[in-house]
């Protein structure tokens, strides 16, 4: 690893001032949130369950395949030059919308274990970390002078993702270490990730790259490429990698996506600034879903989303049009 700073910053929400967490975001583009003492328990009681659902066998995780779902939803295994990793997908629960085309198929139910304590759990933990994101979002907001509600939407409406992931141990001491999930940036407004292990790295803007550092009752927060979008690029997305360090042991992640509803509008809005910014340069290939260079000032989010999970085009440059 290589590092210009050895941590990220820690932020406390209930004692932040909006100035200040727009400034450590343009700066570092991640940081670590205080969770308090409700939150961070619920946080140690859902690691605790998505690693319950990890030990399980292979059979019973394979009855909730996400190939049984026209969703999107369910559990998959992803083992290739860029992913080593399992993971169970879960969204906002709808009903599904008969004869549905396009985005408006991501619309549906979840494929849930039988445990109902279990699912219980996820749902809790999911509500409560949408509203820490609405709450990250709505920081933002008031320091950039507009209405959170309409330029940078979530709230129940919002497409809200939760993964449960699964890094899989490196099976060979004496080979390279194997990449749990290669450099990208998130299609999201922004992404809360738990994490019970070492292995995380992000990007800051200036190129470096930095470890996060599992801390218990904190949450790590970085942003996404929407941001970057309406931002006209004052908020850069972050540049994230896995890396399992462990030869014996499972690492348990849960990434949480915080987005606008499928029906929104994405706007270009005026920046923060008009001072010119440096774009940083990466290193190596980082997996994006938009080009910095964008011309357009909206797209829909829903299309963009289907694009990606619907149509398979998942990266700007690895994917053909």
């Amino acid at each position: 690893m290589t590092s210009a700073e050895p941590h990220l910053p820690q932020l406390d929400l209930a004692r932040l001032e909006p100035g200040a967490l727009l400034s450590t975001l343009r700066t570092s583009g991640a940081a670590l949130l205080h969770l308090g003492d409700a939150r961070a328990e619920q946080a140690e009681a859902t690691l605790a369950a998505a690693r319950a659902f990890f030990a399980q066998s292979r059979e019973a995780k394979e009855a909730l395949a996400i190939t049984g779902s026209p969703h999107f939803r369910g559990y998959s295994v992803m083992q290739n030059t860029r992913d080593f990793r399992e993971q169970l997908h879960l969204g906002p629960a709808r009903a599904a919308v008969d004869g549905a085309t396009g985005w408006r198929r991501l619309e549906g139910p979840n494929r849930w274990p039988a445990d109902t304590g279990w699912r219980a759990t996820l749902e809790t933990y999911a509500a409560m970390v949408a509203e820490l994101g609405a709450e990250v979002l709505a920081l933002l907001a008031r320091a950039w002078g507009i209405e959170a509600a309409q330029a940078l939407p979530t709230g129940p409406d919002g497409y809200r993702l939760l993964k449960l992931i699964g890094y899989h141990p490196q099976v060979d001491a004496s080979a390279p270490p194997r990449s749990g999930v290669a450099a990208h940036v998130d299609f999201s407004w922004l992404t809360l990730t738990l994490q019970d292990g070492p292995g995380l790295e992000v990007c800051t803007p200036t190129g470096a790259w930095i470890e996060v550092e599992p801390r218990p009752g904190t949450i790590a927060l970085h942003l996404g490429e929407l941001l970057e979008f309406v931002s006209r690029g004052a908020l850069h997305a972050t540049p994230h990698r896995v890396v399992n360090p462990s030869l014996a042991r499972l690492r348990t992640s849960i990434p949480h996506f915080v987005n606008p509803p499928l029906a929104a509008t994405v706007r270009r809005l005026d920046p923060f600034d008009t001072a010119p910014r440096a774009v940083p340069v990466d290193a190596a290939h980082v997996h994006r879903a938009l080009r910095r260079d964008d011309p357009r000032t909206s797209f829909g989010f829903g299309a963009m989303e289907w694009r990606r999970k619907g149509e398979n085009r998942w990266c700007v440059d690895c994917t053909a049009d």
